[in-house]
């Protein structure tokens, strides 16, 4: 998820605060929940991947040369 809310935000830190209960640590628990929601999830790449894929990608994409022939073979 690119930009989560601040409610999802809210939400996503309450939740780790249940989980280790402990008080005084909501700055903590705020910035775990945005670093969480702002990562990419594995739909978001898939997604991704497809709309490269779709595009016509370019056949000079900047990718690691372990990766390059998995890239050209749409993963």
């Amino acid at each position: 998820m690119k930009n989560p809310t601040k409610e999802q935000i809210r939400k996503r830190a309450h939740e780790i605060y249940m989980r280790h209960g402990k008080h005084g640590r909501d700055v903590q628990d705020w910035l775990q929940a945005e670093r969480e929601l702002k990562r990419p999830s594995e739909g978001d790449e898939i997604e991704a991947a497809d709309l490269e894929r779709t595009l016509g990608g370019d056949e000079d994409a900047t990718v690691g040369s372990a990766r390059q022939e998995e890239y050209k073979r749409g993963f």
